[in-house]
């Protein structure tokens, strides 16, 4: 009965899952310098890593991503 109820769980956990969709690449790149950081303040420095995680969340559901380089 438990391992039953673990494969239902299991199979409701794959259900879940987001399909994958056709990406079609972009020929665009977003290039982040970095190399400036030691003239930013650290509050500078969280900032823009925050940024650069939304920008590639967002990246990542994107129907035309582009190439990101840091």
């Amino acid at each position: 009965l438990e391992r039953q109820s673990k494969l239902d769980a299991s199979q409701e956990s794959s259900d879940r899952k987001r399909t994958r969709r056709e990406v079609v690449p972009s020929t665009l790149r977003l290039i982040v310098d970095c190399s400036f950081d030691d003239l930013m303040v650290l509050k500078d420095v969280k900032k823009l890593h925050k940024q650069i995680q939304r920008c590639y969340a967002e990246n990542r559901k994107a129907f035309h991503p582009v190439q990101v380089c840091l």
